[in-house]
């Protein structure tokens, strides 16, 4: 949901004017809530409208926001939008009713300071010629150098970073809500801010388009043909071509520009990944982020950002709210790279060693002189920092001195967050690029092995909170790298699933066509077997699903050979006596649905360890994944 209009209201500087308009906007709701059916409140006449907020923008996106469209002379709803969306809506409008109107612009130096945004505004940035390079055609071809510099430097126009900050990012929620988190995190604020401009750009403001429904017949259009951009399109826009869909029942036109400037991206905040990419490349400028577009042949764009705190540049993708998780493209999405071009406003450079795990073997796969595109690359730094002065330059060359380093040095280990396919886009359309979640088979290898101190103590416990996402050893936090796989011995097709909407966490399939499983082992030492065995193991393994065909069971294997098929029971616990002499115990959970063919959400229709995420402490157990086993002596004799 797009808060921006929140801002705007709070630029009313009549007081008694602003809590109208908001009480105004309630009662609209209100009616669509509580009355849905009545179509009497589906349509805003045009001359109510404008005397009651066309005087005020924020007004007006909220409108939008809610669900009104502008048809003929009226504002006509849409019978989609959600009840929650609209409940939503009121809470954050009766919120307002208690906030104070300011003077905007002390309000924005004071959260721009707070933020660590710098003004470097003042001095003005020159835009340099680049169309004297005489870069190879094939080169050219290969990587559109000149298009995308031209592209980069448009983030520097003054006017656009200041509308960007004082009518674009909701400063103030950004600074509430850092300060809300800051103290049970160890991050930065600066790296803080970048986290909540991924969501929020994901969340609240850029709108995925795949294809458009037929406004006439309610249903999907399909992809017909490329065509040209308007004399308009091009010229305020910047798009290069336009994707034409077509009604296969009315046989309606629907052209949808492919745009690339960043005043007019700012005004439709919807396209695909290049437009995303574009989009928050331009906003981190803004917020005084040093940035990097990052330029893929194999059809996809992203950002880096450069962490003053953690002294490296961050991967940041704003289509799937990642950050810092390079290796998602090859590991998750199962791309082949070979090249990855960083374009900044003062510098370009290959990046491909962070997105691939073997860069040598990359480059013999690229078919070029690499001398030769070497030099095409420092002919254009050259250029680009001719303006710059000496401690600019130097800044430059530090940064990527440590990036050499991390090159030959970083041992590169998978995340868990790079182990997914494709988040955005429909199935069908992530598919087609073969970049939505692959049957993936995960064997960390990971046994517990039970310490003298456990079999002294008599116990082992286990526990894994799911909303933290971390595991607890004896009631003692353990190291977290990765999250839930840290500790698993194996997995297929399993994922961790957090709802922003719902403000839910759980785990569950990945979104493919296969059962899915996740196993645990706890094993005695050799020498601790002499004199110990397992006696008894108790487990709570909270489980939900949400129909018929949805089936999880567990299975515990005792030993080499013997396994017993557990049903989830009612209240999600389960004990067994162990009465054979062995070493070790697996507990395995397998996920399935008897639907998958006819239902495109079966994958999330058995679920573990189902909780809130606004619940972060651990007073309330009930949700954890709980293994317990007990250890006695074996009896002499």
């Amino acid at each position: 949901m797009d808060h921006t209009f929140v801002n705007h209201l709070r630029k009313i500087t009549d007081e008694d004017e602003r809590l109208v308009t908001i009480t105004l906007l309630i009662d609209i709701i209100s009616n669509l809530i509580n009355d849905k059916t009545n179509h009497r409140h589906h349509t805003l006449p045009a001359s109510y409208i404008q005397e009651m907020f066309e005087k005020y923008s924020g007004a007006m996106q909220c409108l939008v926001v809610i669900g009104f469209k502008k048809i003929n002379n009226d504002y006509v709803f849409d019978q989609r939008i959600s009840v929650n969306h609209l409940q939503e809506l009121v809470k954050i409008l009766e919120n307002e009713l208690d906030v104070k109107p300011t003077d905007q612009c002390d309000q924005m130096k004071c959260t721009s300071e707070d933020l660590g945004i710098v003004d470097d505004d003042k001095r003005i940035h020159s835009s340099i010629s680049l169309h004297n390079l005489s870069i190879p055609i094939h080169f050219n071809k290969l990587i559109p150098f000149i298009s995308t510099l031209e592209r980069v430097q448009s983030y520097e126009e003054i006017d656009l970073r200041r509308y960007i900050r004082s009518s674009i990012l909701p400063l103030e929620d950004f600074n509430r809500k850092i300060n809300k988190k800051k103290d049970a995190t160890d991050l930065e604020k600066r790296d803080f801010l970048l986290l909540e401009l991924l969501r929020w750009f994901k969340e609240d403001f850029f709108t995925w388009f795949d294809r458009p429904n037929c406004e006439r017949c309610k249903t999907v259009m399909e992809f017909a043909d490329y065509t040209q951009p308007t004399r308009e399109e091009r010229e305020k826009g910047d798009a290069h071509r336009v994707e034409l869909y077509r009604c296969s029942t009315c046989s309606s036109n629907y052209r949808f520009p492919r745009f690339n400037a960043p005043w007019k991206l700012l005004e439709t905040r919807c396209g695909r990944c290049g437009e995303a990419a574009n989009l928050f490349s331009c906003i981190c400028r803004a917020l005084s982020f040093p940035t990097r577009y990052i330029y893929d042949p194999t059809d996809h764009v992203w950002t880096e950002v450069y962490s003053e705190n953690e002294q490296r540049w961050l991967h940041c993708d704003a289509c799937e709210n990642l950050c810092d998780s390079p290796l998602v493209y090859e590991k998750g999405w199962k791309k082949e790279l070979t090249f990855c071009i960083a374009f900044a406003k003062d510098h370009v450079i290959d990046v491909t060693w962070r997105y691939v795990t073997n860069f040598k073997q990359t480059v013999q796969k690229r078919n070029i002189n690499e001398k030769n595109f070497a030099r095409i690359i420092q002919r254009i730094n050259r250029k680009l920092q001719s303006t710059l002065n000496r401690e600019e330059k130097l800044k430059i060359i530090s940064n990527q001195i440590k990036d050499l380093v991390s090159m030959l040095q970083e041992a590169k280990s998978t995340k868990e967050s790079e182990l997914h396919g494709r988040q955005s886009g429909s199935l069908t359309w992530k598919l087609s690029r073969k970049e939505a979640d692959q049957e993936d088979d995960i064997t960390t290898g990971y046994i517990y092995s039970v310490t003298n101190r456990e079999c002294t103590n008599g116990s082992i416990t286990i526990d894994y909170n799911s909303v933290v996402d971390k595991y607890f050893r004896n009631g003692i936090e353990e190291e977290k790298t990765d999250g839930w796989i840290d500790r698993i011995y194996s997995c297929s097709n399993i994922q961790r699933k957090v709802e922003r909407d719902w403000k839910m966490v759980y785990l569950s399939r990945k979104q493919i066509h296969k059962n899915g499983f996740i196993s645990w082992i706890i094993q005695l030492k050799p020498e601790e077997e002499q004199i110990y065995r397992f006696d008894r193991i108790k487990i709570q393994c909270p489980t939900i699903t949400f129909d018929q065909h949805s089936e999880i069971l567990w299975q515990l294997q005792i030993g080499d050979d013997k396994i017993i098929d557990i049903s989830p029971t009612s209240n999600s616990l389960f004990e067994y006596t162990i009465n054979t002499k062995i070493n070790r115990i697996s507990f395995k959970i397998i996920l399935s649905n008897l639907n998958d063919n006819n239902d495109d959400n079966a994958w999330q229709k058995a679920q573990l360890f189902r909780h809130s995420t606004e619940q972060t402490t651990n007073d309330d157990q009930s949700h954890f994944l709980k293994i317990i086993v007990t250890i006695v002596e074996k009896h002499s004799g």
